[in-house]
């Protein structure tokens, strides 16, 4: 849909269009084939697409630097992660929710341990991470050279949601290094 709305000469790099991506299908998938959810404790809890992207970054942190992740470990990082955002709801329905809704959407599949089946997009989702702390932490910094392309990806989602400014410290600390 994002394609067929801009211009032929307009500048949208990958990481806007994965952020795009990850947006639809985090706000409303089911809507466009008319299916109802059957998520109603992550709805309640996490209601925007922003809000479900940066749950799911806790996983995608892990799975962004090559690292696996078994499923006690993926409950026990989004119990943890509900616990900062969500008052009065059970945290460890919420995480369970969570890792259904997110494979019934095909953003991660659940094996022995849990996964992102598309790289790209598990860069993504983690950028969505970086972008939240570096937004509510402007002096952070991080020193990983392997993780150039996720970077990116925050710089991206940053222009897209015209905050670049307000990360623009470790993204230039992150250069600089």
């Amino acid at each position: 849909p994002r394609l067929r709305t801009i211009s032929s000469n307009a500048a949208v790099t990958l990481g806007e269009l994965l952020y795009d991506l990850l947006l639809e299908r985090l706000g409303g998938w089911q809507k466009r084939d008319d299916k109802p959810s059957a998520y109603s404790l992550i709805e309640q809890a996490l209601p925007t697409p922003e809000q479900k992207a940066e749950f799911l970054a806790v996983l995608a942190d892990k799975a962004a630097t090559g690292k696996r992740i078994g499923h006690d470990e993926a409950k026990e990082l989004l119990e943890e992660k509900a616990a900062t955002i969500s008052s009065g709801t059970n945290n460890h329905q919420l995480a369970a929710e969570a890792l259904s809704f997110y494979e019934w959407l095909g953003l991660i599949t659940k094996t022995e341990t849990i996964e992102f089946p598309l790289q790209p997009m598990a860069e993504v989702c983690a950028a969505v991470g970086y972008f939240g702390r570096w937004r509510s932490n402007p002096e952070a910094s991080l020193s990983d050279r392997t993780l150039w392309r996720v970077i990116s990806f925050v710089a991206a989602i940053a222009r897209r949601r015209g905050l670049l400014d307000k990360i623009r410290n470790p993204l230039t600390a992150y250069l600089d290094n």
